[in-house]
């Protein structure tokens, strides 16, 4: 009896817009952490040690944020679920810094922190203390530079702006602390001591080379973004 009826109200389709929105929430945050853990490996020259540590980091940041939504007692709706799809990229940030500093930290730098070349514990220790020595106050700057100019948005009246910015100010807060608290503890005691540096040097090494690695890594991403709205307009044609 109601196969005749037809919805016209703009509040069914902006209703369709938040589910779509919720839902593909999950398989965007699978696919950035998937990508995140493709870039660091990349990075880091193919070890799949630390690109594990960060994606261990990555879930946690992840899983704190939205523990703090449900605590307190926010509904993700389609403001949060674009707040958590950016959430990886930024998350990802200082933890690939940490990571590629770690990877490319030279052994005779061992001597510097007092550290023996043959003990692997005092390897990981020394490359960590290093990692952490040259790279951590830029970190700490750039998330503090980010949330300060993040603060006016949480006196605008518009409800996207102040949730964005609140959300992306606890993420990069969230992601200084685990970069330097939790994932720095952890290449202490199982982080690789000995890191083959020949392939990030053969990739990175010199200008062409490494124009040449982010251009395929570009044309990938823009490949997969293209293919997704190509999919994303048929669907919304043949509805």
């Amino acid at each position: 009896a109601l196969r005749g009826v037809r919805l016209t109200s703009e509040a069914i389709v902006w209703s369709q817009t938040q589910l779509l929105a919720v839902y593909g929430t999950v398989s965007a945050l699978v696919t950035a952490l998937a990508a995140a853990v493709i870039i660091v490996t990349l990075f880091t020259g193919c070890s799949l040690r630390l690109a594990f540590f960060v994606l261990i980091v990555l879930s946690s940041i992840i899983a704190l944020v939205i523990s703090a939504l449900v605590a307190l007692g926010w509904s993700i709706g389609v403001v949060e679920a674009i707040a958590l799809t950016t959430l990886v990229g930024l998350a990802v940030d200082f933890s690939l810094h940490i990571a590629q500093a770690y990877a490319v930290a030279e052994p005779e730098s061992y001597i510097d922190v007092g550290a023996e070349k043959d003990n692997v514990s005092a390897r990981r220790v020394a490359r960590a203390q290093l990692s952490t020595r040259s790279i951590a106050p830029a970190i700490v700057s750039a998330a503090m530079s980010t949330v300060l100019a993040l603060v006016p948005m949480l006196w605008c009246h518009l409800r996207l702006c102040w949730i964005f910015s609140l959300i992306t100010m606890g993420a990069l807060l969230l992601s200084v602390l685990a970069s330097l608290h939790f994932l720095v503890p952890m290449l202490m005691c199982f982080g690789p001591s000995k890191l083959d540096s020949h392939l990030l040097k053969a990739v990175f090494g010199s200008l062409p080379r490494a124009f040449l690695t982010l251009s395929l890594i570009g044309g990938c991403v823009v490949f997969v973004a293209w293919a997704e709205l190509r999919e994303r307009a048929f669907d919304t044609l043949a509805l």
